[in-house]
């Protein structure tokens, strides 16, 4: 269409949404004084922090922004990305006491799991070793959410585990294991024996 409104071609098309749309999360910051507590929640409720009393020894500044999915690292070997991404800014050391980390996440996390909330895990990009370190973290199903504890700040995602090989596998696994052995040395024992016999 030309600035005065003429058409100059028109045509249609269709299109299917395989998952729903999940604005990132609004920008959001704190200021953190070594005497007081705080905490870092975007307005969406989605992602907060919180900074225990003399988490820092000088007042600082601390804000979280959305970060590009595209522009992650590539994930440890064996890890996946999901969709949930974003980068705490304002503390370039270390913090004195540890900081909580909640994360909610979304559906499209969780369909990269294969619905297996479990697999989920934080992880945080390490600039100075430019690596990822895939922290311990709680899942609570009920509520949605990741939480995990840090004394860094940088650029974090939600990250799909490896699936683990089911305990019954294992226990079948092993105790094939045990019956071979046992096999192997009642084979031994009588081979001995039929040696000795001749």
């Amino acid at each position: 269409m030309l600035e005065d409104g003429t058409l100059l071609d028109e045509a249609s098309g269709s299109f299917e949404v395989k998952e729903p749309y999940v604005p990132p999360s609004p920008p959001a910051s704190v200021t953190l004084i070594p005497g007081s507590a705080a905490t870092l929640e975007t307005g969406d409720g989605r992602i907060s922090i919180s900074f225990p009393k003399g988490a820092v020894i000088s007042q600082v500044e601390v804000s979280l922004r959305s970060y590009p999915l595209e522009q992650l690292p590539s994930p440890p070997t064996d890890f996946e990305l999901a969709t949930t991404c974003f980068r705490i800014d304002g503390l370039t050391g270390l913090l004195v006491k540890e900081a909580t980390l909640t994360v909610k996440y979304s559906p499209a996390d969780l369909e990269r799991a294969e619905g297996d909330a479990s697999r989920l895990t934080l992880a945080r990009w390490d600039e100075a070793n430019n690596q990822w370190s895939v922290l311990k973290t709680k899942v609570d199903k009920e509520a949605n959410t990741l939480s995990t504890k840090t004394n860094q700040l940088s650029i974090w995602a939600v990250m799909v585990a490896p699936p683990a090989a089911p305990f019954n596998m294992l226990l079948m696994a092993g105790i094939a294991a045990g019956v071979l052995v046992v096999g192997m040395a009642i084979l031994l024992v009588v081979l001995l024996r039929r040696r000795r016999q001749h």
